[in-house]
């Protein structure tokens, strides 16, 4: 783990120093990047833009819910009239009610599949929308470097509350709607321009 240490610092030297002699062989001076810190995991839950878009995903997931219900409802019932009326039913209709058994559960299933893929894929969407909408605005403002989170932040270098001001000032465009069709979303990393 030292080793790393010494090695990450020794490339970070290196990295300096070449971008030094850059910028002097180029007759310009260094600027210093602007890094800050944007809580995603705040943005995410005080952000009324953010809340929309989960509205949104929250209304089509309760009807999704909804269909599910409805279809075990109908399978219950059916159960129901199997364990208490099975004495007088013919083998026939035992087996006609069976069929219609296994023909929801088999609906059931596909509905719970649909219900989770929809879930996952619309909070991916949010999450890059959420992402693209926050790089967006650190950009207008002049930021060279975001980062995601951190353990700890002076409150100078904490643009999390200016972020969502912005975001929900401009609510009305850009985090109104989700895009169609997006990418999965990659592991988080830090947001940087250019």
């Amino acid at each position: 783990m030292k080793k790393n240490k010494v090695f990450s610092f020794i490339s970070l030297l290196s990295l300096l120093s070449l971008a030094d002699g850059l910028y002097a062989g180029a007759g310009v001076a260094p600027k210093t990047p602007v890094c800050v810190v944007v809580d995603l995991q705040v943005v995410a839950t005080k952000s009324s833009a953010f809340a929309k878009i989960q509205k949104t995903v929250e209304a089509a997931v309760q009807k999704m819910v909804e269909e599910i219900k409805a279809l075990e409802q109908k399978f219950n019932k059916i159960v129901e009239k199997l364990q208490s009326g099975s004495k007088d039913m013919t083998v026939e209709a035992q087996n006609k009610l069976q069929e219609e058994l296994a023909s929801l559960k088999a609906q059931m299933d596909v509905k719970q599949r649909n219900l989770q893929s929809y879930v996952e894929n619309e909070g991916r969407k949010a999450e890059m929308q959420l992402i693209d909408n926050i790089r967006t605005e650190c950009r207008k403002k002049g930021y060279d470097i975001v980062i995601p989170a951190a353990i700890f932040v002076k409150p100078e270098f904490d643009r999390t509350n200016e972020i969502i001001e912005a975001m929900d000032k401009n609510s009305g465009s850009a985090m109104s709607t989700l895009p169609s069709k997006l990418a999965p979303a990659p592991a988080p990393k830090a947001i940087a321009t250019k």
